[in-house]
């Protein structure tokens, strides 16, 4: 910064804009990831839940899992395709 006015300059715009950019990508990330990790665990604890049960016949524990593994395979694809749209705003229209 000029220390004898409060402009910044381009490049410390830059830096500036590149901190902030990163920081965000940052934190999508690890939301992301702590997601995706969330949505394995309930995952395994129901389909524990359902090979457990003893008042499911086999065929109710199959469309269980079935439903369940669908629900987990939209959840992943949630996750990527909001990393997809982050990768492609932060790439494209910031830098």
């Amino acid at each position: 910064m000029n220390e004898n006015y409060l402009i910044k300059t381009k490049n410390e715009k830059n830096t500036f804009h590149n901190n902030v950019i990163s920081e965000v990508n940052q934190k999508i990330s690890n939301a992301m990831t702590d997601t995706e990790n969330t949505s394995k665990e309930k995952y395994t604890a129901k389909q524990a839940l359902i090979e457990a049960a003893n008042d499911m016949t086999t065929q109710e524990k199959i469309d269980a899992m079935d439903e369940n593994f669908n629900h987990r395979n939209i959840e992943h694809v949630k996750s990527i395709l909001i990393l997809t749209i982050k990768n492609i705003i932060t790439n494209k229209v910031f830098y």
